[in-house]
């Protein structure tokens, strides 16, 4: 018997919703910022597999946080929450997105620049990408109907049970 190895909501054939799929995201990013700066996956490669994961759910995140929909089927905040006015976004996590671009996503000249290695993520980034998500889960709940709150569980939320959360019906972590 073959195991899937769907890393997404459980039963691949399950209709999901942007509710779902957002808090898993947010599950995934804010999980994966306790654990690294736990330290408790210090050796490599684990150190930097979880660094790239973790990044790439900010990724995700910011996203849907500060961009526009470019295509139909993008997810944003604005799907939400019609008047989304994100917070101001660190200077900082701005430059670690674009780097992002960069760095994770894309196999570039630039991974061979010193002066472009420079930008790359530290622990004190880390804990400010982990504040930050706090902070906009938080300016986003207000402007999400009761109904709405209710819709943020995903079908592996069990996974995380063990970690602390952004948890929609008290607009905090636990």
């Amino acid at each position: 018997m073959e195991h899937s190895l769907a890393i997404g909501v459980g039963n691949l054939k399950a209709q999901s919703t942007a509710s779902a799929e957002l808090k898993f995201e947010l599950d995934s990013l804010y999980v994966s910022t306790e654990i690294i700066l736990s330290r408790r996956f210090r050796q490599y490669p684990f150190d930097g597999l979880l660094l790239e994961a973790c990044l790439l759910h900010f990724r995700i995140v910011w996203d849907f946080f500060y961009q526009t929909p470019k295509k139909a089927t993008d997810i944003v905040a604005s799907c939400f929450v019609p008047k989304w006015n994100a917070p101001a976004a660190p200077v900082r996590l701005t430059a670690i997105r674009k780097w992002l671009d960069v760095m994770l996503a894309h196999l570039t000249t630039h991974r061979t620049d010193p002066a472009y290695k420079v930008g790359e993520i530290t622990e004190a980034d880390v804990q400010l990408i982990r504040d930050h998500t706090k902070q906009l889960f938080e300016e986003f709940l207000k402007g999400l109907a009761p109904d709405q709150r209710k819709e943020l569980v995903h079908a592996l939320a069990y996974k995380f049970s063990q970690y602390e959360t952004l948890k929609a019906e008290a607009g905090c972590a636990s």
